[in-house]
């Protein structure tokens, strides 16, 4: 199978150059990769490949590259450069606390807070609740975490 789509190297290069590709011949190789993990008969057709299915996924291959870019990362990463900080852990986990010991009502209000984008009116408006009591709810909840984890 793959000595078939070898044969066809350069038009798949041309089809993701076509797409934008940063780096085509990167993507081309990693096509390989993943047609040799494929079921033939979605790739290869009476001994020819299948263009529209290759289209598709080089088409797939291309927009992941163009969205999961690490350029930007320094070549010399590694994880001795930034020590650990475990004060950032010891202050989830005492938040995590302060929040098991909220009652029903204040978990699910708080959850939906931290969670989601509702804003306090729409949440009222969606559950009948008075507004005033989800904001106060929420401060309070708030200021119990503040109060623990500071102190």
């Amino acid at each position: 199978m793959l000595e078939i789509l070898a044969k066809h190297h350069k038009e798949w290069l041309a089809i993701v150059k076509n797409f934008g590709a940063k780096y085509p011949e990167d993507v081309i190789q990693d096509f390989y990769i993943v047609a040799s993990q494929t079921e033939v008969n979605k790739i290869i057709q009476n001994k020819e490949p299948n263009r529209a299915y290759i289209w598709i996924t080089l088409r797939n291959m291309t927009f992941k590259e163009k969205v999961c870019n690490f350029d930007e990362l320094p070549l010399n990463l590694t994880s001795e450069d930034e020590p650990y900080d475990y004060k950032k852990d010891e202050l989830i986990d005492k938040t995590i606390e302060v929040i098991e010991t909220f009652n029903d009502y204040e978990k699910r209000l708080f959850e939906i807070h931290v969670n989601s984008e509702i804003s306090g009116n729409k949440l009222a408006k969606a559950t009948g609740i008075n507004k005033y009591s989800i904001y106060r709810t929420i401060k309070k909840c708030k200021q119990k975490i503040k109060d623990e984890v500071k102190g």
